[in-house]
């Protein structure tokens, strides 16, 4: 168990002390709503790029185990569209804000929080399987989301002005971009690489600085039921459905389950929250299941450790 409480603790500590520094200077008024926007507008139009085309174009397909991929899809799927039920149906929240109370009802905090703990209670080895969850999820999830989002938002517009806007969106092209790489086996030239790891290493820390600013001036005694809900589907729901589904598939490995499974009951992660700020979305109740999902799974994950 020692292991596990030490990569929770590493896991939670830049976590919480990137929302904390943020939350410090909003709180004291050195740092408003815009300059948190305009940080987004950096992790939207430079970093996240980055880190999306650099995961994408260095994933190794080959080695990936397609029946616990295809698996953990399909739990996504489902507590998804769950979510934005509920959301948009029970809770009325307005549908782009659904969508994206669906998506954060499955897409969960890989880097800083799952990955360091997977290390530590299975090994080294989980390395391979939680990358494969990231990479998944930034094509397809993230990928699907944006389409959605842009869509949507575009309302009744033509067809052109829909392409448009999806052609000319600066993550779509970046996913497009690391899926043409890394079909044609050209790889990354080592400069690029660089690039890539160097500027989408920002991604993370700026989003959740960022958050902590916006965090400084939202009442957070009050927890909503869209919020609670989507906290619930993301460390609770969604790990049952992945190990039910896994089950009724049989005969996957073990140890790439295992490792998703800790995916599967990761916390929020902050991506829903950063595309709310780009589409113009209000982010309370995304930025409080970010928070409490993320405080939350210090004691469901050290159990299901």
């Amino acid at each position: 168990m020692l292991p596990v409480i030490d990569a929770l603790q590493t896991a939670i500590l830049p976590v919480f002390a990137a929302l904390a520094l943020g939350y410090g200077l909003g709180w004291r008024g050195v740092l408003d709503r815009g300059d948190a926007t305009a940080i987004n507008k950096f992790v939207i139009l430079c970093a996240l790029p980055a880190l999306l085309f650099g995961l994408v174009a260095r994933a190794p397909l080959d080695q990936f185990n397609a029946a616990v991929m295809l698996t953990y899809l399909a739990s996504e799927v489902l507590v998804y569209g769950l979510g934005f039920a509920l959301c948009y149906w029970v809770f009325r929240r307005p549908v782009l804000e659904a969508l994206l109370l669906g998506m954060a009802a499955c897409f969960a905090n890989h880097v800083f929080f799952v990955y360091p703990i997977a290390q530590a209670v299975i090994g080294p080895e989980a390395a391979l399987p939680v990358a494969a969850v990231m990479a998944m999820d930034a094509v397809v999830l993230y990928g699907a989301t944006i389409l959605l989002l842009d869509v949507v938002s575009a309302g009744r517009g033509s067809a052109v002005k829909i392409a448009r806007q999806i052609g000319t969106n600066p993550l779509i092209l970046s996913l497009a971009a690391g899926v043409l790489v890394n079909l044609s086996g050209i790889g990354l030239h080592d400069g690029v690489g660089q690039y890539v790891d160097f500027v989408g290493a920002a991604t993370a820390p700026a989003a959740l600085f960022a958050l902590g600013v916006m965090l400084s001036a939202v009442p957070l005694r009050r927890l909503e039921g869209a919020t609670a809900t989507t906290i619930g589907l993301k460390i609770i729901v969604h790990p049952i459905v992945f190990s039910g589904l896994a089950g009724l598939a049989g005969g996957t490995a073990a140890l790439w389950t295992e490792s998703v499974l800790l995916v599967a009951a990761g916390p929020c992660g902050a991506m829903p929250f950063v595309l709310a700020l780009r589409y113009g979305i209000d982010p309370t109740l995304l930025m409080k299941a970010i928070l409490l999902s993320t405080t939350a799974t210090v004691g469901t994950l050290a159990l299901l450790a």
